[in-house]
């Protein structure tokens, strides 16, 4: 309310500046009270955003720590069925800060109708009626601003929709990235992601340009609301007087705020609203209810039995109707076209067709009845994709219950749950193993032990860190940390998926006596393997069948029959038996944590001038200065506007006047000092300019005119040489007045629809060149930095870039030079003012100089401390099975409260910052406006005021008061904002490219295959003091070689690999391919012309044709046989053929690495290089594969690392690597017939 205090002094004020007979006291209580009320008035300003910034941050915490829990607390069956990765990341940042940037929003919605009363009110009592055109102009404005509102609401919808899509195939293309970069897929990426991104771009485009119109509306509107009132006012022939007209004005000023602020308010709830459901979509996802889902065994049980199925059916999914994909487009249309006519074949799949049926039907486990004792060893077997790892899924609750009884003890309430793909998080070995608990050292000792971890942590330390997804660790270190980990947990019952398929033989034995029947040997144990020699170790197994359990019984009843159960005693590669186990201890070798870049690097000091350069070089310098042209001349047409109205009502009242008072204003008295004299220059200038305008106005009336009318033209032009105020009607200074407000329409609408379409252009081009450098980035990029900070900068900080960025920036630039107007407007009806005006510019210089510094870094120290609560919650999204099943909920939820309220602390600073410095502002601002009007008074006193001159400069100095606080804000955010920008440049600038360019390939290399490592030393990024993953490795193999590689878990075998596919450089040697040294060779050219097979497979969003022939390269026909060489078409087929989505939610890990070996088989490369590919699958798949191997690629090489036998046995020499040397090199048999070799050690040392 003390708002609105300023117009009605000003009025009073300007009536005692007219009003000699005024006492003289008055004006100094006038101007007493200007500067109380805008005190009083800021001071509550202050307050209320304060409060405002509390509770923002309190319901920031509130949702966040409401989505992590609900992520815990609902099954991942429920999650991922209805939620992408990218959506569930987009509810943590771009919805939570739509929600809580909405607050103020809310306020608005009640304050702004009280707001619009009283103004108009206030109005009325000035100008009546006449007030009424100014509304309705305002009125008429109001629909459009809702229908505008509206329509920004459903863009923004649409827009996170690619938005969601957008991140989600970020996030799968990242973790996927050395999948990628060996397939050389980047472009095939790039051009995905840029399709997702240029959807997006089309609704925020359609957004910006929305924006673009309120923009006009909200910058146009006080001029023109202004000229409506003003003009039907004089229309009316009531009189223009000073106090009326500068009153007015500033009312309009004060009720074109709230209106121009009321379609931001619609639009902000609007957005959160939409945010708001999509939240609560994801809240009301019902809860995993321990209490429904499972049934407690009663009293009178059998108290042995700790598991009872009876007749149970469990489902992945809730059934739905079967979905009809969307037909193909054209281009792909277009494709299969081509590829049919090529190779001139008709489809036979059902898949053909342009539309197929999808199989809604999930994978089932269906009447299961077991009963599972106390203390017990239950051994699971059975083909890929048979229900094995569903059944430990269905035991952990992660699974939709059907039908019948799946009973356990009322005091079991988590399980000691060991996922198929080892989960680690970011932090020491010792954290991970922890996982929370309290360390006690015996119990550490014997775990680590158990768990056959001793000697690699005597080597690497257990402080070593381990980075996100255990990436400088082994797949056998990671699958040995996950496994010590749930035992530390001393749980009842413990739930084993396949922990030991990715460790070699002498490990498996040491972990399967120490750990699973030794130190677990109280407890129950549901323990899934292929092996028979530890299914054999088990008191009852079961074999799966296509979700079922097909036999159950003691394990010789169920391996016997069982031929592909039937391998030799030796079937598992082994290694050196561990030695005598030392005291673990914490070697100096370890992985630094700081090479790791596990805390983000925080800049320092002001926004660097290639950030702004950066930014401005994606906007066009040129469109950037066409944009800040149209700003200069927006601001010009404004103020002249404003100036013609204190011309018109001086030359109005001038014209009343008598003769001799005409004389005394233009020939000054003795009074008049020498700024009088400037200023009646600078009207002598304004004069010129407005008779100008009068004369382009009627240019067309004067090229037409009669001889009766050239004796007015010639005594006008008289009048301009001989400086006479010239007599004009109020309908020319009305026609003035509109042609102005016109031109400040124009320049308005150039400035806003060239800024939004700047801002675009910018978003584009920044987003297009982060892609392009974070996925030709090198390997050693990813291994060092977290997956969630990555996916910060293209979600979080890309929407910066997108909207908040330009947003702010042009509330920047308009508020500068609103501010260079009303001061040089201020001065100019005020001279004396700069005497008070250039102090406060050096307290301002000073305030602003102090706040900025501490500013920036609190920006900055959010946005650091942001970044580990991505991380946290994609761990939570990677581990939440894991985390759930362990009964750790609550402890990792607080770690993520630990981490939002780090957080928090940071942005509470900064919003305390803000407002210290917005009361200091305002306070210096309410002195200019105390000065301006004491300056007034003391005017009035001389006898040189000009009541209009004084009018004006007031109401602006009145505005001043908002402006500087607005405009260092606007500042201080843009510098903030622009942080964004200076994130995603340092990306772009620092992250180091893989160096592709290089010489061509010979024609139709390589012909041989020939391998040739001649002293080859490699050494992985973060390890320090010289440990080499590979040791100077020296061997060579023959033509169409098939080349087992075997070793220890960390011997080096897949850092074989990775030198040969160059994605890690060399310390020393040289690699040959058929005699071509391959670090000369362009990067693609190389990696194009060898096939790889993963270890971890990689299945991203799309179909399955998409997963095995993303570039489009083969017929249906070539898919269909590759599937069928490896086993899978019958899985692909049940799915809905080529064309169904092969999202990990419908595959097991199994699954997905056949998906894989059909790349290879469709590629049949020269060169083959298999990093453990059976690791997951049975022996009879297994078999399949190796047989699919050696008949597809019978004349290519194949380098082969494994932990089996039976695929080293195929191979024609078996290299033997240990602690990174090439230690033996013969063939199989050769080597198992010494006793002495390393071969016959590691299969039968244990």
């Amino acid at each position: 309310m003390a708002g609105f205090a300023g117009p009605i002094l000003l009025n009073y004020l300007i009536k005692f500046v007219e009003d000699e007979s005024i006492d003289q006291h008055l004006g100094y209580v006038y101007a007493g009270s200007l500067l109380g009320a805008t005190l009083i008035s800021a001071l509550f300003n202050v307050h209320f955003n304060w409060f405002m910034s509390v509770v923002g941050l309190k319901m920031r915490g509130a949702i966040v720590a409401t989505i992590l829990r609900k992520t815990l607390s609902v099954t991942s069956t429920e999650l991922n069925n209805v939620f992408s990765i990218g959506e569930i990341t987009n509810f943590m940042s771009t919805d939570t800060d739509r929600i809580v940037n909405s607050c103020p929003s809310f306020h608005a919605l009640w304050s702004i109708p009280l707001q619009l009363f009283i103004t108009l009110f206030l109005l009325y009592q000035q100008v009546g009626i006449s007030f009424l055109a100014g509304v309705a102009f305002s009125i008429i404005l109001i629909p459009i601003n809702k229908m505008i509102a509206n329509k920004i609401g459903q863009l923004s919808t649409e827009m996170m929709k690619h938005k969601d899509s957008r991140v989600s195939l970020i996030s799968d293309l990242l973790k996927g990235i050395r999948t990628v970069k060996v397939h050389v897929w980047e472009d095939y990426f790039i051009n995905r992601v840029s399709e997702a991104r240029s959807q997006e771009l089309r609704y925020l485009r359609g957004r910006k340009y929305l924006d673009a119109i309120c923009v006009v509306l909200w910058a146009t509107t006080p001029v023109l609301v202004a000229a409506f009132t003003l003009g039907t006012h004089s229309l009316r022939g009531l009189p223009l007087d000073a106090p009326t007209v500068f009153t007015t004005v500033a009312l309009i000023n004060m009720l074109i705020a709230p209106l121009n602020a009321f379609p931001w308010v619609l639009n902000g709830l609007t957005e959160a609203w939409v945010s708001i459901k999509r939240i609560q979509k994801l809240l009301d996802l019902p809860d995993m209810d321990a209490e429904l889902y499972y049934d407690r065994l009663n009293k009178n049980h059998d108290e042995d039995k700790v598991i009872i199925f009876k007749n149970a059916t469990f489902s992945w999914a809730k059934p739905s109707k079967r979905k009809r994909l969307p037909k193909k487009s054209k281009k792909n249309k277009g494709k299969s076209k081509k590829r049919l006519s090529r190779g001139n074949i008709q489809r036979r799949d059902s898949t053909s067709s342009s539309e197929q049926l999808v199989q809604d039907e999930p994978f089932m486990l269906k009447d299961i009845s077991l009963e599972i004792g106390n203390e017990e060893l239950i051994g699971v077997t059975g083909a890929v994709g048979s229900g094995k790892t569903s059944l430990l899924h269905a035991i952990i609750g992660d699974m939709i219950k059907k039908s019948g009884y799946l009973q356990i003890p009322e005091n079991l309430t988590s399980f000691g749950y060991v996922s198929q793909k080892p989960w680690l998080i970011r932090g020491t070995i010792r954290d991970n193993i922890l996982f929370g608990k309290p360390y006690e050292e015996t119990k550490f000792r014997n775990v680590v032990d158990a768990c056959a971890l001793t000697e690699d942590l005597n080597i690497i330390g257990w402080n070593a860190y381990v980075g996100e997804g255990g990436c400088t660790l082994s797949g056998g270190q990671r699958a040995r940390i996950a496994l010590a980990r749930a035992v530390y947990q001393d749980k009842q019952v413990y739930l084993l998926d396949d922990v030991l398929a990715g460790v070699d033989g002498a490990v498996s034995a040491h972990i399967m006596q120490r750990c699973i029947l030794g130190l677990l040997r109280h407890t129950t144990r549901i323990f899934v393997a292929h092996s028979p020699r530890h299914l054999a170790r088990t008191s009852y197994t079961l074999l799966m069948e296509d979700g079922r359990i097909l036999r159950q019984g003691p394990p010789e009843t169920i391996l016997n029959d069982i031929e592909e159960f039937m391998p030799s005693e030796s079937e598992s590669l082994g290694e050196e038996p561990p030695r005598v186990l030392e005291p673990v201890q914490d070697n100096n070798d370890t992985i630094s944590r700081n090479s790791l870049d596990d805390e983000e690097s925080m800049s320092q000091g002001t926004v660097g001038w290639w950030v702004i350069g950066l930014y401005l070089r994606s906007v066009g310098v040129f469109l950037s200065i066409t944009i800040i042209l149209s700003l200069v001349l927006m601001q010009l047409s404004q103020n002249f506007t404003f100036l013609w109205l204190t011309y018109w009502v001086k030359n109005r009242t001038k014209n009343s006047t008598s003769l001799e008072d005409t004389e005394f204003i233009e020939h000054p008295t003795e009074k008049t000092n020498i700024l009088d004299h400037g200023v009646l220059a600078v009207d002598n200038v304004i004069h010129t300019i407005i008779n100008a305008t009068r004369m382009l106005l009627e240019k067309k009336n004067v090229e037409n005119t009669t001889s009766q009318q050239g004796p007015q033209i010639e005594q006008l032009l008289q009048d301009l040489k001989a400086n006479v105020t010239p007599t004009y009607t109020d309908n020319f200074y009305l026609e003035v007045y509109f042609g102005l407000a016109g031109l400040n329409l124009l320049f308005t609408i150039m400035r806003a629809f060239l800024f939004a379409y700047g801002g675009v252009k910018a978003a584009t081009r920044i987003h297009k060149v982060l892609l392009k450098v974070i996925i030709k980035a090198k390997v050693k990029f990813f291994d060092i930095t977290p997956l969630g900070r990555i996916v910060n900068r293209f979600s979080s900080d890309t929407y910066t870039v997108d909207d908040s960025l330009p947003f702010i920036l042009n509330i920047l630039l308009a508020q500068t030079f609103s501010l260079i107007g009303a001061v040089a407007v201020t001065l100019y009806g005020l001279p004396w003012l700069v005497a008070g005006v250039l102090p406060l510019t050096f307290v301002y210089y000073r305030l602003q100089r102090r706040y900025r510094v501490t500013s920036r870094q609190l920006k900055r120290l959010q946005s650091v401390t942001l970044s580990p609560v991505y991380t946290h919650f994609s761990d939570t999204l990677d581990g939440q099975q894991t985390v759930r099943a362990l009964g750790a909920g609550g402890a990792w939820g607080a770690r993520g409260a630990e981490l939002v309220e780090a957080w928090q602390r940071a942005a509470l600073g900064a919003a305390a910052a803000a407002q210290w410095l917005a009361l200091r502002l305002q306070a210096a601002a309410a002195a200019v406006v105390a000065a301006a009007a004491l300056l007034a008074v003391l005017q009035r006193t001389m006898h040189a005021a000009d009541p209009g001159l004084i009018g004006l400069a007031i109401s602006y100095a009145l505005s001043m008061t908002s402006m500087l606080s607005n405009l260092l804000n606007s500042f201080t955010e843009t510098e903030r904002e622009m942080i964004a920008v200076e994130r995603v440049g340092e990306y772009i600038k620092t992250v180091e490219s893989e160096p592709i360019d290089g010489d061509s390939p010979p024609y139709g290399w390589p012909s041989q295959g020939v391998i040739e490592f001649e002293d080859v030393f490699l050494k992985y990024s973060g390890r320090e003091n010289g440990v080499m993953a590979l040791n100077g490795v020296s061997f060579s193999t023959h033509p169409g070689e098939k080349l087992g590689v075997v070793g220890r878990t960390g011997a080096g075998k897949s850092s074989l690999l990775t030198a040969l596919l160059r994605l890690a450089p060399l310390a020393r040697g040289r690699i040959l391919i058929d005699g071509v040294d391959i670090s000369k060779l362009h990067l693609h050219s190389l990696r194009s012309r060898i096939g790889v097979i993963p270890q971890e497979p990689f299945i991203f969003s799309g179909s399955v044709r998409d997963n095995v022939d993303p570039l489009g390269q083969y017929l249906d026909a070539e898919l269909w046989r590759a599937l069928d060489a490896c086993g899978a078409r019958a899985l692909v087929a049940a799915r809905g053929g080529l064309h169904a989505p092969a999202a990990h939610a419908l595959l097991s890990r199994g699954h997905a690495q056949l998906l894989c070996v059909v790349r290879a088989l469709l590629h049949r490369p020269k060169i083959l290089l298999v990093d453990e590919a059976t690791a997951n699958l049975d022996n009879e798949a297994e078999r399949q594969i190796l047989d699919a191997i050696r008949s597809s690629f019978g004349g290519s090489s194949v380098v082969l690392v494994a932990h089996r036998l039976a695929g080293v046995l195929q191979c024609a020499r078996a290299l033997v690597l240990a602690a990174g040397r090439a230690a033996d090199l013969r063939a199989p048999d050769d080597a198992l017939a010494d006793h002495s070799s390393h071969l016959y050690q590691l299969v039968y040392g244990s």
